[in-house]
């Protein structure tokens, strides 16, 4: 009997390998970066109600709580902002304090896992640190 692998078998595979990140003894994992974000577009600022983000940006892409909100795709919109933010921060976080925002930030993939794992009265200062 021959052994043969079959094409689906082999896709899987070539799938499961492509999908692992590569091991580097070399790489090191990017920095955590969160910037505070004073507005978004023309309507949502500090103090904005919940269903006022809900009118002009839509429902989050996911929630890290019911008052930690996060959209994915967003970067800083004037050419200064841009210059002092990081490519790679392009989730925005929205905190919500009693039903209005309290605090936005841009962060990239490591900064929200920061965030997520801080308590909510301890974003402002997790996201100070990471600066």
């Amino acid at each position: 009997m021959k052994n043969r692998i079959s094409p689906a078998l082999a896709v899987a595979v070539w799938l499961a390998l492509a999908a692992t990140p590569a091991l580097h003894a070399d790489t090191e994992p990017a920095p955590a970066r969160a910037y505070t974000v004073k507005q978004v577009g023309e309507h949502v600022t500090r103090g904005t109600p919940r269903i006022a983000v809900i009118v002009h940006l839509g429902r989050p892409t996911e929630k890290l709580g019911p008052d930690i909100w996060v959209y994915r795709g967003f970067t800083a919109r004037n050419e200064d902002s841009r210059k002092r933010t990081s490519p790679d921060t392009d989730r925005l976080v929205i905190v919500f304090d009693d039903g209005y925002v309290r605090e936005m930030k841009l962060a990239n993939p490591e900064g929200l896992l920061a965030l997520a794992d801080s308590p909510l009265e301890r974003i402002a200062t997790v996201t100070a640190d990471l600066r």
